[in-house]
């Protein structure tokens, strides 16, 4: 299957009383950017444009997520040969098909908060981060503004955390119970390195629990690597959660002991 490139020749369109061509010269951009002789600018001109070119990123993803979601609500991607528009969206981006999707939601949501939406066609914002503030807006309303202006002034981590907490606080605590039981998983795999893998999903007060016991271990290691001169402290985060792992699953006496 193939996706028609970006500059395909698709006429042109009234805009604010102006007429603008769709090819808008992205080859000449891509052409430029391609022949940039990075080596020859200094460390303060890359950093520079580095900030210049987050921002072209940004706001040419946000564009990128609005007219998927256009192309998609006129089934434009059928006539591409997909069914589904999140995977023609993924080929052409070169994302997976749940970013895609993430991107064409986001792009349909930002249609009810205004503010978010043109933070995202400016630059300043990526489709995560207006992701965070449309899902939030749309669960909880109210908390554009909080959220936007964390967005533009904390890490990515700090506006996670404060929607989701904002998206929780507005749940039906029993309706939050059933789907958090519903959402509970264990999953293993082995990576490229042969290293066994494991994924858990938990509720939160077993979490707490669990991450208590490997704080704790984790912890006692460390001091035993620092008593026998060891430069090898950092293992001990890794080596916490297979002996605690290793204790709770070891076969026990009637007493309660581990044999």
């Amino acid at each position: 299957m193939r996706f028609l490139p970006f500059s395909c020749r698709l006429g042109c369109f009234c805009h604010t009383g102006r007429v603008v061509s769709l090819s808008m010269d992205l080859g000449k951009w891509r052409q430029e950017l391609s022949e940039l002789e990075v080596d020859v600018l200094s460390a303060d001109q890359c950093a520079a444009l580095v900030v210049d070119l987050s921002k072209l990123i940004k706001a040419g993803e946000a564009k990128r997520a609005q007219l998927a979601a256009r192309a998609e609500a006129g089934y434009a991607h059928r006539q591409l040969g997909y069914t589904n528009a999140a995977d023609w969206l993924a080929e052409a981006a070169g994302t997976s098909t749940g970013e895609a999707r993430k991107a064409i939601e986001t792009a349909i949501d930002a249609a009810q908060c205004p503010a978010t939406e043109q933070a995202w066609r400016n630059g300043e914002l990526s489709t995560v981060q207006a992701a965070e503030i449309t899902e939030t807006e749309k669960a909880q309303p109210g908390n554009e503004d909080e959220l936007l202006a964390t967005a533009r002034s904390k890490p990515l981590r700090a506006l996670k955390d404060k929607a989701r907490h904002q998206r929780l606080k507005g749940c039906d605590p029993n309706d939050l119970r059933k789907r958090q039981r519903q959402a509970r998983l264990l999953r293993h795999w082995t990576d490229e390195l042969g290293l066994g893998c494991v994924a858990v999903r938990m509720l939160p007060e077993q979490a707490t629990a669990v991450m208590a016991r490997l704080d704790h271990r984790t912890e006692q290691l460390r001091r035993q690597a620092r008593r026998e001169g060891k430069d090898e402290a950092w293992d001990a985060r890794a080596a916490a959660p297979v002996e605690v792992a290793d204790s709770a699953i070891a076969p026990r006496d009637e007493g309660g002991r581990q044999v």
